[in-house]
């Protein structure tokens, strides 16, 4: 009888140890994934243009930063330290000038030490003006990024021309 105990428990460890080595997330895919949603909640399609669907947005936007969050722009277009909702109204307010648009990024580096964490990629920016007008915009972005709450949020970005650093 205790052999069997003994044997349940080192199975259930074994099973539990197994489980966290191969199928718990690192903090840099955590990062990733984070990005990934970020990415996709800053589009704008057809389907996601109505007002409910951006007033939805903004709320969701609002939780990838902190509050406050420094935000540097190249072009001074935001530049200063602001509110996670202040930061949400301003990409739905962009997001007004195109019919479609797209965020995607590349070549991430990220470097992690709990609770804080840089990533740095090149963000691509394409999209197409309500006048029908093409967009396709190539920076340099770096992020410092806090967890709070067990989820990671940006709390500052900084956006360069490449070349500018």
């Amino acid at each position: 009888m205790v052999k069997k105990l003994i044997i349940a428990v080192i199975l259930i460890v074994a099973a539990a140890a197994v489980y966290f080595v191969f199928f718990s997330e690192s903090e840099e895919q955590k990062i990733r994934k984070m990005l990934n949603g970020l990415c996709m909640d800053c589009a704008k399609n057809k389907e996601s243009s109505s007002a409910a669907a951006l007033i939805v947005k903004t709320n969701v936007l609002k939780s990838y930063f902190t509050d406050p969050c420094t935000l540097s722009v190249y072009r001074g277009f935001l530049q200063g330290t602001f509110n996670d909702v202040r930061i949400a109204n301003e990409i739905m307010r962009v997001n007004l000038f195109f019919r479609e648009s797209d965020l995607s990024y590349s070549d991430l580096i990220v470097t992690v030490n709990v609770p804080e964490a840089t990533a740095s990629f090149t963000g691509r920016f394409q999209a197409v003006l309500k006048s029908g007008e093409r967009v396709d915009e190539v920076r340099e972005v770096d992020l410092k990024l806090r967890k709070v709450e067990k989820k990671w949020k940006i709390t500052s970005a900084e956006v360069h021309k490449i070349l500018q650093r």
